[in-house]
């Protein structure tokens, strides 16, 4: 994709509306699904620092969850309670968790899977920033364990709002998300009309692409 100004290409999120309550919903308040403050493709406002935007506004994320050591599945849902908390999440949802099989030459046991969704006020970089503080909360060791090792919790920025930003240490939407079916699946089972903000494709669409080598969950 062509790297030029990148960050002057926010999208809106096009993954349709709120789900009704249902799962898990961690978050205070009434649950209410406000949307992207920017409202169609011409409303660009020449803001390339939009992920740095007042608090006030809020853009829906999505955050997958992952974990294959001990109550896998337990940590998981503990570790989505303790991100709602962390970046103060309304109208939060969490899929069901699936099980996977290591994927992309990681070791270890299986994985415990899951995808959240909900809106914040904070910025792209303040996510990030607090689902790295959820981490090490749970035991993780990014640097330690390097990138194919076993982990407590795993916790990756997938979307935020529909921008598209590449910048130092922050990359949205997530790099490998479209050949991830562990988060493609659970993504769809929330977000069934949810677009990829830079190839546009449908999440159903990205499932259908996947070769049989992309596909770890159990």
């Amino acid at each position: 994709m062509d790297s030029t100004n990148r960050s002057d290409r926010h999208r809106r999120g096009r993954g349709g509306p709120a789900m009704p309550p249902m799962g898990l919903a961690a978050a205070g308040g009434e649950p209410t699904l406000h949307g992207s403050v920017w409202r169609d493709r011409g409303d660009r406002r020449d803001r390339s620092d939009r992920h740095e935007r007042e608090a006030d506004e809020m853009e829906r994320v999505v955050i997958a969850l992952g974990s294959n050591l001990g109550d896998s599945a337990t940590t998981v849902v503990a570790g989505w309670n303790s991100v709602c908390a962390a970046i103060d999440l309304r109208g939060a949802h969490l899929s069901r968790v699936y099980r996977s099989r290591p994927a992309e030459a990681a070791v270890g046991s299986d994985f415990a899977n899951a995808v959240g969704i909900g809106d914040t006020a904070r910025s792209a970089r303040d996510v990030l920033r607090e689902l790295h503080a959820v981490e090490r909360d749970f035991g993780r060791d990014r640097q330690g364990e390097g990138f194919h090792g076993s982990r407590t919790l795993d916790l990756d920025l997938i979307d935020w709002g529909g921008a598209v930003i590449d910048e130092p240490g922050l990359e949205v939407p997530h790099p490998r998300l479209a050949w991830r079916d562990f988060v493609l699946v659970p993504l769809a089972e929330l977000l069934p009309a949810w677009r990829h903000p830079i190839s546009d494709l449908t999440v159903s669409d990205l499932i259908k692409g996947l070769k049989d080598d992309q596909r770890a969950l159990r």
